[in-house]
């Protein structure tokens, strides 16, 4: 009996422990607020949520969160050691999104009191593009840096242009009924009225004209950015879309889900063509190396596994002493991977051994 009682106690922790992680993914803004992370009393109270190279390599801008106060920070760091926290002026807001644009002077930053920002990463002037009354749940900027695709709770998509001349801070009800149509007064455009979902990320194919929105109820859709048509949608993920992005070509998509599922997919049939079950107690983060032949993925276990895309193979896997990890990035010139997560640092890995090459404290401003 006394097994039988101790097997079903470690199902029911299990169970309880792949919820938590599923709840947590759905609801960043607890698990950054410290709440999640209370009983573990070696990680450090802050977190790193996302990252970002800088295109010249030698920077990370990070977006750090944690405490009770649940406080938003955004930290330059350079690899030397050095390091800045850009300034802000965001009152109580809490961030939602961070993208940096690919000339590496602002970033973009969506916050979830449905701001979107783009601010100077050297003088940290900020200039406010668009006000909603819903959360900014994800957004992507394009790669011309001219446009910035905003997804919200609600299941709402539009595109804001980011040029200053175009760009016109807007209440969400001055384009609600605007349809597909250009808003004359606000220059934005809804894709999306309501897809029945929020949407967990968002990107932009290289040639910025067609756009992915992976959706929390496990789709994944595809849009006509210059048409402005849904053209696919893709299904078969059975929790949330934690991340996508277009491999070489853009013929094909790579996702991660929740339920700890790589899959490509088929852009012109919609199909599912691969798929591979990992053990990561939900698979959070997902990038891509600059040439898209490597992929790197990692969650909830806090172990990474770098995924050789071409061979179909596992490169190496980095078992880190985190307990989640939540953003991974490629450095410009492929060579470095950088991961954070619930301990209060930025690790960088050499992509071809998987040596740690540096660690960057964010406890230290």
């Amino acid at each position: 009996m006394n097994a039988v009682r101790d097997a079903c106690c470690g199902t029911v922790a299990i169970g309880m422990l792949v919820a938590t992680g599923f709840w947590v993914a759905q609801h960043p803004e607890v698990a950054d607020c410290g709440l999640t992370g209370a009983t573990i009393s070696h990680e450090s109270s802050n977190n790193v949520r996302r990252i970002g190279w800088l295109p010249d390599g030698d920077r990370l801008l990070t977006q750090i969160s944690g405490g009770m106060n649940c406080d938003r920070r955004l930290i330059l760091h350079e690899l030397a050691g050095a390091c800045r926290e850009l300034r802000v002026e965001l009152a109580e807001e809490f961030i939602s999104s961070m993208v940096i644009s690919s000339d590496g002077q602002h970033v973009l930053v969506g916050t979830f009191s449905g701001r979107l920002w783009w601010i100077n990463l050297d003088s940290s002037e900020q200039s406010l593009l668009m006000v909603q009354k819903t959360a900014i749940t994800s957004a992507a900027l394009s790669n011309d840096g001219r446009l910035a695709a905003v997804a919200d709770d609600r299941g709402r998509v539009v595109l804001c242009p980011i040029r200053s001349d175009e760009a016109t801070s807007t209440t969400f009800s001055e384009y609600e009924d605007a349809g597909t149509a250009v808003s004359s007064v606000s220059k934005i455009v809804v894709l999306a009225q309501n897809l029945g979902t929020s949407c967990h990320d968002i990107r932009f194919s290289e040639a910025d004209d067609r756009l992915l929105c992976a959706g929390n109820d496990g789709s994944i859709r595809l849009w006509d950015v210059h048409a402005r048509q849904l053209l696919q949608t893709f299904r078969g993920c059975s929790q949330l879309v934690t991340a996508v992005a277009f491999l070489p070509g853009n013929n094909r998509i790579i996702s991660a889900c929740l339920d700890d599922t790589i899959r490509i997919w088929d852009v012109a049939s919609g199909h599912e063509t691969w798929r591979g079950q990992f053990e990561c107690l939900g698979i959070f983060a997902l990038a891509l190396s600059p040439d898209g032949k490597t992929a790197a993925w990692g969650g909830f276990s806090g172990k990474i596994q770098v995924w050789n895309l071409e061979q179909g193979q596992m490169e190496f896997v980095i078992n880190s002493s985190v307990s989640t990890i939540w953003s991974l990035q490629f450095s410009p010139d492929g060579k470095s991977l950088a991961a954070a997560g619930r301990d209060g640092a930025v690790r960088i890995y050499d992509t071809k051994s998987g040596a740690q090459r540096h660690e960057i404290p964010v406890d230290v401003i």
